[in-house]
């Protein structure tokens, strides 16, 4: 098993027409949960994206 350096991180996988956003988070019991969501690369979602 990975030693967790960080609880709360996040990852970004950028394509041409198309943002996937993970965000991790990991209780003090050392289980993580996954979120997942995509965006657009129109200008609308790249702001809720950061929002």
């Amino acid at each position: 098993m990975l030693k967790i350096v960080n609880r709360n991180c996040a990852g970004i996988d950028v394509h041409k027409r198309i943002i996937v956003v993970t965000i991790d988070k990991t209780n003090e019991q050392d289980i993580t949960n996954y979120q997942t969501k995509s965006f657009s690369t129109f200008t609308d979602d790249l702001i809720k994206c950061r929002d």
